[in-house]
């Protein structure tokens, strides 16, 4: 085989062995709770009245979707069809496999529909996989004026977010291994934590040192950091919160931005962060976070 060929045969198959060996992980239960939910409005062009707005959650072992029609939805002769669509994340042909969930509909009015989805219709073999509901609005001849596509879990970059990035393929975990190393070796050496923050609607700004124990316990989280891959997103940040690990002396060890971290129920199964750069557990994440907000405010 000619060695140009060679060359680019060789890491399409790494990509393809990567693609088939993803973490499983439980998609139901990291939808948001009832508590947690929020509600999407659909406003249609030009028409600015609310077609329909849409909500779900997690309820005990179902995912329940309420659909509230807007006035004039059904004067218009309109129709909406609900479909849970999952795509297959690794999968270098993106795999893409839709169901209907007319049978899941188990109260229906005027102007409001609910789907109460089974646990297990988000479960499925052969994934991992990301779901999306999409309500197929239909016109009074039955003819589908549009797809309606709302993904169950936004916090989490969808499949094939890694082709999508500017550094393609491993550029940014590179970047985020090698700084995540030199500040794991910071934190060992660290014998204070300042913190500065500065919230650019209130123009509060927070500057100082963390207790010990406080200091301490981030810095142990420091050292059970990961890196991911870094979904490069367009964002208008609200503020700026960074810990400075100091020496004895008061010098600069390296410094470390709150918000590159997230929990792992926020990366995809290929391990990549929306603007994120290293990765906790969810306890460790719930830990990071609580002391960052309990010290800047």
């Amino acid at each position: 085989m000619p060695a140009k060929r060679r060359s680019l045969l060789l890491p399409a198959l790494c990509l393809l062995s990567a693609c088939t060996s993803l973490p499983q992980w439980d998609f139901f239960a990291l939808l948001p709770t009832k508590g947690q939910s929020s509600t999407t409005t659909l406003h249609p062009h030009p028409d600015y009245k609310p077609l329909l707005s849409y909500t779900f959650y997690r309820e005990g072992q179902n995912a329940i979707v309420g659909i509230t029609y807007g006035p004039d939805f059904h004067s218009r002769g309109y129709r909406v069809v609900p479909e849970l669509v999952r795509r297959a994340y690794g999968s270098l042909w993106g795999r893409t496999r839709t169901e209907s969930l007319a049978d899941c509909a188990t109260d229906s009015a005027e102007d409001t529909l609910r789907l109460c989805i089974p646990a297990e219709r988000l479960r499925h073999s052969g994934g991992p996989w990301d779901y999306t509901l999409r309500l197929n609005l239909l016109s009074p001849e039955g003819k589908i004026l549009r797809h309606i596509d709302a993904r169950l879990n936004d916090e989490c970059p969808e499949p094939g977010a890694l082709s999508h990035n500017p550094d393609l393929f491993d550029r940014t975990y590179s970047r985020n291994s090698r700084s995540l190393q030199h500040l794991q070796q910071a934190a060992a050496r660290c014998a204070a934590v300042r913190l500065h923050s500065q919230d650019f609607l209130s123009d509060k700004e927070v500057n100082k040192f963390l207790s010990r124990e406080t200091g301490s316990t981030l810095c142990r989280l420091i050292a059970r950091m990961q890196p991911v891959h870094t979904q490069i997103m367009t964002v208008t940040p609200s503020g700026t919160c960074t810990l400075h690990l100091l020496n004895t002396h008061g010098a600069e060890l390296a410094e470390i931005s709150v918000y590159d971290v997230t929990a792992a129920e926020n990366i995809s199964p290929e391990n990549v962060g929306k603007q994120k750069r290293y990765k906790l557990s969810n306890d460790d994440a719930a830990t990071w976070f609580h002391l960052i907000k309990q010290n800047s405010e």
